[in-house]
């Protein structure tokens, strides 16, 4: 349970640096690092994605 819950903050803090990374930032090189913070946050997601598309009937 603390594991799920520190990957979710962890996910959480990915997003929103990635969020200030693409849309706050004005240079190519931070959006870059935007998306790669976003690839992190989602493969660090990743197992809650797929629990949540099976209990929605999506695979």
């Amino acid at each position: 349970m603390e594991v799920k819950m520190a990957r979710r903050l962890l996910g959480i803090v990915l997003v929103g640096v990635s969020y200030n990374f693409l849309f706050i930032s004005d240079s190519a090189n931070h959006t870059t690092i935007g998306w790669i913070w976003l690839v992190v946050a989602l493969v660090v997601w990743w197992p809650d994605i797929v629990r949540f598309a099976r209990r929605i009937g999506l695979s």
